[in-house]
């Protein structure tokens, strides 16, 4: 083995990665989840349930009922899909819980390219 690869080697396994927490960027990619899930639940309710589509229409118009239901529909995707390691669940729930979304927030992340919202795992 010549004396750069095993330096190459030995750096990678010595790297260090810079994110300080694991949940730093959860909250964006929650954010960003229950906005595609409320928009595909607008989409249904527009042809099967008119009624319900209003409804819906009427609550993302009111900011305060906009920041309760991307908090719940969150709440909802970290119970049926992988957006955070199992053991991080409770916590991030506990995080929801005591600290919902504000319309601050959501408009941010919204407003932000796809680029620097989602979480990059590399």
């Amino acid at each position: 083995m010549t004396a750069v690869k095993s330096i190459a080697i030995f750096q990678e396994a010595n790297m260090k990665f810079a994110q300080p927490a694991p949940t730093l960027d959860y909250r964006k990619n929650l954010i960003l989840h229950a906005a595609v899930k409320i928009e595909l639940l607008c989409e249904l309710a527009k042809t099967v349930a008119p009624e319900l589509y209003k409804d819906i229409k009427a609550r993302i118009a009111d900011q305060e009922k906009l920041c309760e239901m991307v908090t719940s529909m969150a709440s909802h995707c970290l119970n049926q899909e992988f957006i955070v390691p199992a053991y991080f669940v409770e916590s991030v729930l506990d995080e929801l819980d005591q600290y919902p979304f504000g319309h601050e927030e959501i408009t941010v992340v919204l407003n932000s390219q796809l680029k620097e919202v989602l979480l990059l795992q590399s």
